[in-house]
């Protein structure tokens, strides 16, 4: 199987999205919703193509439900197939919550980590994206999960 750990703040929004939206993206899994509707359809397009599943890393994780997710991206007329989320540790290292995943889930083959934070494993390295928290996903940035999936 193949997974996308997922973080949204800085990857499926940006400090231009605040600024074209003029707020945040999250607040709180409400009806209004804030990412930046490109980058959510590149993540969609990931997962059909290559047959991905995503893993929600991301601190909206935290006390939210699967559903919740799908409802997130049905605003957005997408098919994201999210599957469950890292757990939370309380030193808070991204890494070490992804690598407690891939212990319990042996049966993925293939992983990236899109993430605009950078405490990763060194194990992991070879299969980080670094997103520029500034624009968020590019173009680039999804070139490099092709590469690393394939």
């Amino acid at each position: 199987m193949k997974i996308i750990f997922l973080d949204i703040d800085g990857v499926l929004n940006s400090h231009r999205t605040v600024k074209a939206y003029g707020r945040y993206g999250f607040l709180g899994f409400k009806d209004e919703y804030y990412l930046d509707p490109v980058a959510v359809k590149m993540i969609e397009h990931l997962c059909q193509t290559l047959d991905v599943k995503v893993v929600i890393s991301s601190s909206w994780r935290l006390g939210a439900k699967l559903e919740e997710f799908k409802q997130l991206f049905d605003h957005y007329q997408v098919k994201i197939p999210v599957i469950g989320f890292t757990p939370s540790f309380h030193d808070g290292v991204r890494g070490d919550e992804i690598q407690f995943y891939l212990d319990e889930n042996k049966d993925v083959t293939h992983y990236v980590i899109l993430d605009d934070d950078s405490d990763m494993l060194d194990s992991q390295k070879e299969h980080f994206v670094h997103v520029d928290r500034a624009d968020g996903l590019s173009s680039q940035n999804l070139e490099d999960c092709v590469r690393i999936l394939t």
